[in-house]
């Protein structure tokens, strides 16, 4: 990883993070850290939308309670297995009025956005990775970042794939592997185009942030 890497790090968080001032309403990213997993919530003043709420680590009980405790839970999962659902009960023992909803499940072929990040969720096949993330005139200037579709796996990363996901200037993935690392392999092909990945794993959870 180059020397470069953290000071684009924290460069693009001053970029994209307001001061807080009284009024102002903000929206949150937090990407999770909880080994092999997607969990991701997103937060706006009023509702938190758990997605993929699973992982492999413990569930991240103080930091969501601080967050969401006055707010409006919900969750959706895209895969019902552990590794997507197994923080449900427990966001249920905590916020007793947690909702499920089933209609952003959608979003496996229709990513939402925070900001100039593009949220990429569950498992795609390669047509449904050309169709949704490259053939979208637009999508490079519309996006600055992106998280990585599938978990980081590299099984789609074909040259050319690396190369269109080079175009965006911050990658995030990481706690994929059955050790709960990044994908070596993954990370290889992104180093070998000359691509730093920002890795959950060793950055811990993810914060990111927009002003309205």
């Amino acid at each position: 990883m180059s020397n470069t890497l953290p000071i684009f790090y924290f460069l693009s968080l001053l970029l994209w993070t307001k001061d807080i001032a009284s009024g102002n309403s903000f929206h949150k990213l937090i990407v999770w850290n909880t080994g092999y997993s997607q969990y991701q919530t997103l937060i706006n003043d009023h509702i938190c939308l758990h997605i993929d709420p699973g992982g492999t680590l413990l569930f991240p009980l103080r930091a969501i309670n601080t967050l969401c405790q006055n707010k409006l839970n919900k969750y959706t999962y895209l895969q019902n297995d552990k590794f997507h659902t197994s923080y449900i009960n427990q966001l249920i023992q905590v916020f007793p009025k947690t909702k499920e909803i089933d209609e952003s499940r959608s979003l496996i072929t229709n990513s939402i956005s925070i900001n100039h990040l593009l949220i990429s969720f569950a498992h795609l096949n390669r047509t449904q990775l050309e169709q949704t993330f490259f053939q979208e005139i637009n999508l490079f200037k519309k996006y600055k970042s992106i998280i990585l579709p599938n978990h980081g796996q590299p099984k789609h990363l074909t040259k050319e794939k690396i190369l269109m996901f080079s175009k965006f200037h911050m990658l995030i993935t990481g706690s994929q592997s059955k050790k709960y690392e990044n994908h070596q392999s993954t990370e290889a092909k992104f180093v070998k185009a000359e691509k730093d990945l920002i890795l959950k794993n060793k950055w811990g959870h993810l914060i990111f942030e927009t002003q309205f």
